[in-house]
């Protein structure tokens, strides 16, 4: 508390809160100053980072891939969870510092308003160890999204230079699937890039994946059965370990706020 009071006990102007949330901004600042009808037209990080499981069966071969792809959903969800903390505890600083400000002017013609004073002070140091601790939260998580990011990219290097030998070699319908399946990576590895760099105004929240990701028969309608029957077991199986390695896994180890 101290600076706030001068040694003659009157109150100084405490830092606005634009100034204080400036300090413990998260990352993801761009996507709280958008305008409210804006953000409310957005879907959730966890909708445009999560991948469709009935996708990840059906495409993914390999049990690290489909991991990785569940994980930045995962990560997405939990951003969801801790912005909802962030924009929940600007507010009440904003109450505190409202109400603060009228209770220190009080105070000083009436004492009783003092103890008041004192307070909303405790109660505002604690919302800013409560928003430090949510920006560290928010940037350990932008941090794994970047890692996950660079394995993404790795895999798509991957997908593309086996589509140009599965053209070469005549399996066009593989590698159109293939190409599906870039073309999803693709997605996730942008929409990573622009939470990473705060810049979220290219999403259209009416298209979050392209209409072969819902379609059962997207990927097996042309495929012969020898070129697709060996990879549908492989595919399950990697996609189900995945799945099982995050389901008990909570949001948070511990809680994330100032007790």
């Amino acid at each position: 508390m101290s600076g706030r009071f001068d040694a003659h006990g009157k109150y100084i102007e405490e830092e606005s809160e634009e100034g204080m949330l400036g300090r413990h901004a998260v990352q993801l600042s761009p996507l709280l100053n958008r305008p409210l009808d804006d953000v409310v037209k957005l879907p959730t990080l966890e909708v445009l980072l999560s991948v469709p499981s009935e996708f990840v069966i059906r495409y993914i071969r390999h049990p690290a891939e489909a991991q990785t792809l569940l994980q930045v959903g995962y990560l997405g969800a939990e951003l969801d969870v801790l912005l909802e903390h962030t924009m929940e505890q600007a507010g009440d600083y904003h109450r505190c510092h409202t109400i603060l400000k009228g209770t220190v002017e009080c105070s000083l013609s009436n004492s009783l308003y003092v103890a008041e004073s004192v307070t909303r002070h405790t109660a505002m140091a604690g919302i800013e160890a409560n928003l430090a601790l949510l920006d560290a939260r928010v940037k350990g998580v932008l941090k794994q999204l970047d890692v996950l990011q660079s394995a993404l990219k790795g895999y798509l290097a991957m997908h593309l230079t086996f589509v140009q030998e599965l053209e070469l070699g005549g399996a066009s319908a593989l590698a159109k699937s293939r190409s599906q399946l870039i073309q999803v990576e693709q997605l996730v590895v942008d929409r990573v890039a622009s939470i990473l760099n705060g810049d979220m105004t290219r999403w259209n929240p009416c298209e979050c994946w392209p209409e072969f990701v819902s379609c059962r028969d997207s990927q097996t309608t042309h495929i012969s059965e020898t070129e697709h029957k060996g990879d549908i077991q492989s595919s399950a199986s990697s996609s189900v370990y995945a799945g099982l390695h995050h389901q008990d896994e909570p949001v948070f180890h511990d809680n994330p706020f100032v007790q």
